[in-house]
């Protein structure tokens, strides 16, 4: 797991482990100070800009996909993934990616190296 905080040292607070996640490998959760996501986008749509506060990564340490990271060798491959899984919880919890092209480009990066 440190490796997947250092690789997303710049868009998260922290990672830890889940007991609830079950068929998703991530997700983003708000600190016990912080807003929520919703609030956050609910206070945006109002009008109210609110600082971005970097989130919590619970990761399913049970998902398949971290046996396949742990496979690569390749630290790049390795950030790859770990950028790919962020976002991933940044759309699951029905974010908007601050620019998709990065994140479409890493994914067909990452599916050539597969």
């Amino acid at each position: 797991m440190n490796s997947l905080k250092e690789s997303l040292k710049e868009e998260i607070k922290d990672v830890k482990l889940s007991s609830r996640l079950v068929d998703s490998p991530v997700c983003l959760v708000s600190g016990e100070s912080d807003p929520s996501a919703h609030m956050q986008r609910m206070m945006d749509s109002l009008g109210q800009k609110m600082p971005k506060t970097k989130r919590i990564l619970e990761t399913n340490p049970q998902h398949p996909i971290f046996d396949k990271r742990l496979g690569f060798e390749d630290k790049k491959c390795r950030t790859s993934l770990a950028k790919i899984l962020y976002n991933l919880a940044v759309l699951n919890e029905g974010g908007q990616l601050d620019c998709p092209m990065p994140f479409s480009q890493l994914v067909s990066d990452l599916m050539l190296e597969a």
